[in-house]
Parts: structure tokens; sequence; C-alpha cells
């Protein structure tokens, strides 16, 4: 598995990518479900099967009160990430400045042109950016004028 913490430039330029995000503490069925569909459309695309994950719980940052405790620390989360034969799992600072930054910019930087995103697997609780307002239909809206899936 290739792990990857800097996306300004693309890993794999000649390559697209079929993406997952979240915060994958544990690696626990439901996400092993969610990866699989990963893998199984990066094969149909011949494109590359990437978790994209952050240092530390995004909770931390936005809500340390209530934060969960982990299950696992990034070093076991990357040893469970590769057990389930991903390509590649990239890892991004979670950081004040990820908390408030827009979903589309996110969106473009990240899985676009960074990642080359073929389509984006996640689930119908999914939210990113500043106040939690990228959700699942930004992500088809955008996947529609940025050529990728949801």
């Amino acid at each position: 598995m290739q792990i990857i913490t800097d996306v300004s430039v693309c890993p794999w330029p000649e390559q697209r990518s079929v993406i997952t995000i979240g915060a994958y503490d544990g690696v626990h069925l439901g996400h092993r479900c969610v990866i699989g569909e990963v893998q199984r459309r990066a094969r149909l695309a011949s494109a590359r099967s990437t978790v994209v994950t952050f240092d530390r719980h995004p909770a931390s940052v936005v809500r340390p009160e209530s934060a969960p405790k982990l299950l696992t620390d990034a070093a076991q989360r990357l040893e469970l990430l590769e057990a389930t034969g991903v390509d590649a799992a990239v890892v991004l600072a979670f950081d004040d400045s990820r908390r408030l930054e827009d979903p589309a910019d996110f969106v473009r930087r990240v899985l676009v042109e960074g990642l080359r995103a073929s389509a984006v697997v996640v689930g119908e609780d999914c939210h990113c950016g500043v106040g939690r307002s990228g959700n699942v239909s930004l992500l088809r809206e955008l996947g529609a004028t940025l050529d990728f899936e949801v």
C-alpha cells in the first residue's frame, strides 16, 4: 500500500482513483464493506483504490470536548488499511485550516486535482468542510461537473 501525505501533485498522473473518505478508526466491518466497493469499482475502471483519511479524528479538532475515544492510533490504522489490500492511503493533516475549508475547494484540490477521482464512495451521512456544509448532494453536484461518480 502506498502512503501519501501530499496531494499537491498527483502521485499517479497516468491513472485515476476510486476514493473513499473518512476517519476509518478501527477499520470495522462497515469500513471494510465500503473499501471493498472502492476496490471493486477500481478494478472495473483500472483505477487506484484509495482511502483518504486524516492524521487525527476530525472531531478532536471540531468538538474536542465530545470527540470519541479512538480504537487505533495512526500506525495501527494504516496497518489495518493495508490488510484490506487497498492500493493507497492518503493521510491528510486535520487542523483548524482543514476544519474551515470550503468543501468544494477540498473536492477540487484533493480529490480531483490531487488524486484524479473517477468515483467517490461514501455513506449518505458523509459531511465535510466548514460547518459540515459538504455532503453527498454537494459531491454529486461537483461530480457531474468535475467528471467523477458518487
